[in-house]
């Protein structure tokens, strides 16, 4: 006896045989054929504005890591890093147990913290642009207020990247909020109950219940946190004039931009996204090894 195949389970597997294939298509050529093609280029002396190839060795590696602007450059970057992703998770935790443990308006105030998160970075620097306006701008306005001097913000080179850092903190609190809030909301209520038996206040409920508790979504938006902080590069593009005052907000990725697309120079601007790549990949398997003992 012979068994027809079912020509819905074929069709099935054409979709789906068909769908994976153009995913992989699309990855080599979109992705591994340009890292490959970047990874080489690297490795030469690279302008293809004007189809110039020539390898030049670990030339590039050399006068890059050798570089005052790129050691600075990944200096601030690591600096903002460090310092956004810690506010980013304490003060995302703070308002998660401080709004969740509301009786009423968690859904307002949940959408009022996250409604920047959903904004445009490029119109919310310019907005805090205007805030950090040494003249006519809010910030100096209610120092004066106060009786305090005004600020240069963004024109002092050593307030640049605090300011940067405070327009990014701004806007990605509300996402580190939301996945907090999702995590207590997973917490056992016989758990805070067994505390309110012992007495326990809700300090102790914090750091006894909670906190532990939420070990593993602390882990996940300090590794994204860390993996987007990295990259920041519309801050400074939009909130600064090149990078200054005398390269205080210097970053990583806009210096491979000044490189690739104000220098010419593709090779130097390639050795600046692997380094970036290697960082990343670094903290990525911090991040899958800690979740591993959690």
């Amino acid at each position: 006896m012979t068994v027809k195949p079912n020509k819905k389970i074929t069709s099935q597997k054409v979709m789906i045989t068909g769908t994976l294939g153009l995913m992989v298509v699309f990855y080599l050529a979109f992705m591994i054929i340009p890292i490959i093609y970047a990874f080489v280029g690297s490795f030469c002396n690279w302008n293809p504005m004007i189809g110039q190839m020539d390898f030049v060795g670990l030339e590039n590696y050399k006068t890059m890591l050798g570089s005052t602007a790129f050691q600075k450059a990944l200096v601030n970057t690591l600096v903002f890093t460090v310092v956004v992703t810690l506010f980013r998770v304490v003060l995302g935790m703070l308002l998660a147990v401080l709004i969740d443990s509301l009786g009423f308006l968690k859904s307002f105030f949940r959408t009022v913290y996250f409604l920047p998160v959903v904004a445009s970075m490029v119109a919310i620097s310019l907005v805090w642009v205007w805030i950090f306006e040494p003249t006519s701008g809010i910030a100096n306005q209610i120092l004066g207020f106060f009786g305090v001097q005004g600020l240069g913000w963004l024109k002092d080179q050593h307030l640049a990247l605090p300011s940067i850092m405070i327009t990014t903190i701004w806007k990605d609190v509300g996402f580190s909020m939301v996945f907090y809030l999702a995590g207590l909301s997973n917490i056992s209520t016989s758990l805070y109950e067994a505390a309110d038996v012992d007495g326990a206040n809700m300090i102790q409920k914090f750091f006894k219940i909670q906190l532990p508790m939420l070990s593993s979504t602390t882990v996940l938006i300090s590794v994204t946190g860390i993996i987007s902080n990295l990259q920041m590069f519309d801050q400074v593009f939009m909130m600064t004039e090149k990078a200054g005052p005398n390269n205080a907000t210097l970053t990583a990725v806009y210096m491979l931009y000044d490189e690739a697309f104000v220098n010419y120079r593709f090779g130097n601007a390639a050795v600046i996204a692997f380094v970036i790549f290697l960082i990343t990949l670094a903290f990525s398997v911090i991040q899958m090894k800690t979740e591993k003992k959690i």
